[in-house]
């Protein structure tokens, strides 16, 4: 192989590693799994929440205006994070879970984000639960059920997986973004990844 060639060779290998070329984020390999069912055209957006955080509750409602005109072009997925030093998260994040698999997630995180903070326990997700549309007797069966006190476990140990150091955190796309964010910083940050 001559030197031109071995070279361009070379560089075709290094473009294919991108991260050692420093070309931009990427999605840590944890997250992988949630990217590979993501559809074809969609961005993935993974975002590691606990709704007693206020700053995880200001998060949520300002990317829920962001998303607005992108909805059906999003992949949203929520990852419970409930701090133990948060006694009311860890029942938001059952009712979240649960609200999820009953196909209220949205309206359920939205509720969570809103609510005065004892509403969030275990009485007041209930109630939360019938204003977004659930079933109590279903969403109560699933709040209970071990299966999903081992999906908080499982978000959890992803979070540790992606080197989880506080609340908020989130991906959008490849990009991760920490801390408290704004409405602007969020539609800027998806125009992009969509573009």
């Amino acid at each position: 192989m001559s030197l031109p060639r071995r070279a361009l060779a070379l560089v075709a290998v290094a473009l294919g590693a991108g991260a050692t070329l420093g070309c931009g984020p990427r999605l840590p390999e944890a997250l992988r799994p949630e990217a590979d069912k993501t559809p074809k055209g969609q961005l993935l957006i993974v975002e590691f929440v606990d709704f007693e955080c206020p700053y995880c509750r200001e998060n949520h409602l300002a990317l829920r205006a962001a998303l607005e005109p992108y909805r059906q072009r999003v992949r949203l997925v929520r990852k419970q994070v409930p701090l133990d030093k948060h006694p009311m998260a860890r029942p938001a994040a059952r009712a979240a879970v649960c609200a999820d698999k009953l196909e209220r997630g949205d309206a359920m995180a939205d509720a969570l984000a809103q609510a005065p903070l004892e509403d969030i326990g275990p009485e007041g997700i209930l109630k939360l639960g019938v204003s977004v549309g659930l079933d109590p007797s279903l969403l109560g069966a699933c709040v209970n059920n071990p299966a999903t006190e081992a999906h908080i476990a499982a978000d959890l140990a992803l979070f540790e997986a992606v080197g989880g150091t506080g609340v908020p955190r989130l991906w959008i796309g490849a990009e991760e973004l920490r801390g408290r964010q704004d409405r602007a910083t969020f539609a800027r940050v998806v125009a992009d990844a969509l573009h």
